[in-house]
């Protein structure tokens, strides 16, 4: 999303973003790890299936129809998913709540967290991850690829919010 008033893209810092988890009820933890470590959307994560997950690896129907990817469990939320996937039913949401109250919890926890509301939003966790795969030199099929966009002028707006002063001083 952009700042009305700057015009910048908003995202979370990793800083705001650990923190967010850190102080997020226990409960909501893996969905805000699915957020930060995969930016997926707020539905993509609503929609989870047991059987989305197979053999260290899931795949799942990007929304907006974009693309399908397969992603690999992170080695940092293996284990809390897998006792989340022994207590749930094939068929059965991971994480059955609305989108407002993922948003309302966010919120409630980023007052707890001392962090600014205006980046606690999911999709904030979107634009951190695809900043971050810019940084790190992915080029935007490799983020279009990793994001599930299915259009290059997706993926290139994270190379041009990654184009900042450092990033000027370095190449021009």
């Amino acid at each position: 999303m952009m700042d009305p008033k700057t015009r910048e893209w908003v995202y979370v810092s990793d800083e705001d973003a650990l923190k967010l988890i850190e102080h997020s009820r226990p409960r909501w933890k893996l969905f805000l790890k699915f957020a930060y470590y995969y930016g997926l959307r707020v539905s993509e994560i609503l929609s989870l299936k047991p059987e989305h997950f197979r053999n260290g690896t899931f795949v799942f129907p990007r929304f907006k129809h974009g693309l399908t990817p397969h992603l690999h469990v992170k080695p940092e939320i293996a284990e809390e998913l897998a006792q989340l996937l022994k207590r749930k039913r094939p068929g059965t949401r991971l994480f059955p709540w609305t989108r407002k109250a993922a948003y309302n919890h966010l919120q409630q926890t980023a007052h707890r967290a001392g962090v600014d509301p205006r980046v606690a939003h999911i999709h904030a966790f979107r634009h951190r991850l695809g900043r971050m795969l810019a940084r790190k030199g992915a080029s935007p099929h490799q983020i279009a690829g990793l994001m599930g966009h299915r259009s290059m002028r997706a993926s290139l707006m994270y190379s041009q919010i990654a184009g900042d002063e450092k990033l000027s001083r370095e190449y021009l």
